[in-house]
Order: structure tokens, then sequence, then C-alpha cells
């Protein structure tokens, strides 16, 4: 099912393309961009979370812990199987430069074309609530998988709670400066800083003497 499902958004996405305007990219309009390889990303975050905790069983040689998390998986993969083989993104690597480009420029050309044809380009299946979005992707190695499956809403939340928290944080310690730089001050106002170079000069060498005698007189 997913491996025709991954030729269906191949052959799709082509068609697409090569219907938008030639970008001059290439010596010659190729006829049809090409796409070399589509690879998904899967709502299948929990599931690559409790793996990494079997594996880490097994380098313990927590043989227990590893049946125990065996049975969370089985139960999942029982549960929620459709979920987790249900792609969240997909990853195209195109033929040549055209191709890039033109998906790189896909809103804009069809943004600026009057043609219905290149307008209905915008969504699959032309339903206005599969829209596509397309975006440079960074390096695989660079990429969590098991995060691709959160929506644009969930990141905006996430982005928000660490701004929040990052506020409090710059908050709390601001105040902890505030407070410390109030007490500094304090101090300077009680033990203000005293030139005694006149003493010196008065009681030359004999000042501790004094100083000592002074501080037994009180």
């Amino acid at each position: 099912m997913a491996q025709h499902f991954r030729e269906w958004i191949h052959n799709e996405m082509e068609e697409k393309l090569s219907k938008l305007p030639n970008l001059g990219y290439d010596d010659r309009p190729p006829e049809r961009i090409e796409i070399a390889a589509t690879t998904f990303a899967f709502k299948n975050g929990s599931l690559i979370n409790l793996l990494r905790k079997r594996g880490a069983a097994i380098m313990g040689d927590k043989f227990d812990v590893m049946e125990k998390i065996d049975g969370q998986i089985n139960d999942m993969k029982n549960k929620d199987f459709e979920k987790l083989v249900r792609p969240v993104s997909a990853f195209m690597t195109f033929e040549t430069e055209e191709g890039v480009n033109r998906a790189r420029n896909f809103d804009q050309a069809i943004d600026d074309s009057d043609d219905p044809e290149i307008k209905k380009l915008k969504s699959w299946m032309n339903d206005p609530n599969m829209t596509i979005d397309i975006q440079d992707a960074s390096e695989p190695t660079d990429i969590i998988w098991e995060n691709r499956e959160f929506t644009p809403g969930q990141r905006k939340c996430k982005e928000i709670c660490v701004i929040i928290l990052i506020s409090i944080c710059l908050f709390l310690a601001g105040s902890v400066i505030f407070l410390g730089r109030l007490q500094q001050r304090n101090y300077v106002k009680k033990y203000p800083k005293f030139n005694c170079e006149p003493f010196y000069e008065t009681y030359g060498s004999h000042l501790i003497d004094f100083a000592v005698a002074e501080v037994e007189h009180n």
C-alpha cells in the first residue's frame, strides 16, 4: 500500500511540475520533470522512541525490560498500525536543476498564472483542503525523523512554550543580578571609600600605633 502511494505521489508531482512554465535552467526545456527518488517520513515517533529504549535495554543486559518493551511495541502496532504507516512528509530528489527550481518556485508560479489549469496544481486531487507545501530539505543527517509528525500548529505551540520558558529564565537571572547590584550599592553607601593619605602625612610610621590605641580606647 505504501509503495503504491509513493509511486502515485512521485508521478503526480512530476506531472504537476512538468506543467509549470520553463525557468531556463537547462539548455533545452525538458519534456517532463523527472524525480529520482521519493522518501516518506511517517507518524511513528512513539514507535522509534520505544525501539531506542529496547536497544538501550539490550545493551544493558536488561532482558526483562526488553520483553516488556516488546509487548508495548506489539500492542502499538496492533492498535495504531494505520497511524504508524501514515506519511507526514515526502522528501524528493530531482534529476535536473530545472526540476529543483520549479519546485522552489512552485507557489509563485501558480500565483502569477491566470490559467485555471495551473491554479489547480496547488492541491492534491483538486481538493482545496489538501494544499501542497514545498520547502528546501535539510541534509538527511540533520533531520530528526521522529519529529516530522508534528503539525505546523504543534510546532508553533512548542515554539511559544520555549519562548515563554526562556523569558522566565531571563527574568529570574535579571532579578538576581539586580538584587546583587542593589546589595552592592548598599554596602558601598555603608562602607564608602576613604582617603587615608592625610593620616599617613600626619602620623607617618606611627599611624598603626595610634589606630590601635584608639580602638582600645573606644
